[in-house]
């Protein structure tokens, strides 16, 4: 265990931007709020926030060799807006690609913390028909690879997307507020952070 701990968010857009406002140093998005709670109630971490826009988990596992070889501690997986929309990636192909990134992150490290983070709620007509398969299909991997899971489509209803997702997609601020609120309490499972130091 490296003194501080590494967490890394690997996704899509909804990991790295918040549209059309202000955002710091992307203090508000749900990955740096988690940094800021590991830090608040365990102890500091190292956070690298590797959302790509358009990401889809092909496109991960493209990149795995680099990422892999950042040998984090706790690593969140976004992914799944873009590879529904249009029903253009099938489920089966993304359940393949999300147990390749699993376990490239668990070979460098065995006792890495991974959470799947499902799709949220989106009022996008490209995606609404496809995305509950997804989201069903990310469900099945974590219980096969024994992942923690943050079911991020709970964090609003469908008749909120209006109110944290304007677009349909992206949250904002709030909105990632309430993708934190979901996602917090599956990092407080991760038995690393009790060697934070």
């Amino acid at each position: 265990m490296r003194k501080g701990g590494l967490y890394l968010a690997i996704g899509d857009s909804i990991t790295w931007t918040i549209p059309a406002e202000t955002n710091p140093n992307g203090n508000n998005l749900y990955a740096s709020r988690v940094r800021k709670a590991i830090g608040s109630n365990y102890s500091p971490v190292r956070h690298l926030n590797k959302g790509i826009g358009g990401a889809v988990a092909a496109g991960i596992v493209i990149n795995l060799p680099w990422l892999s070889r950042l040998n984090p501690d706790l690593v969140t997986i976004g992914v799944g807006m873009n590879d529904c929309a249009g029903g253009a990636t099938t489920t089966a192909s993304y359940k393949t690609d999300l147990i390749t990134i699993i376990d490239a992150f668990r070979l460098r490290n065995p006792n890495v913390h991974i959470i799947l983070c499902t799709p949220s709620q989106t009022s996008d007509a490209n995606r609404t028909p496809y995305i509950q398969s997804f989201r069903d299909a990310m469900a099945e991997v974590s219980v096969s690879k024994s992942t923690g899971l943050a079911r991020f489509e709970t964090a609003f209803t469908s008749g909120e997307v209006a109110t944290y997702c304007p677009d349909g997609v992206h949250p904002t601020s709030a909105g990632h507020q309430k993708l934190f609120d979901v996602l917090w309490p599956e990092v407080q499972k991760g038995t690393w952070l009790q060697k934070l130091g």
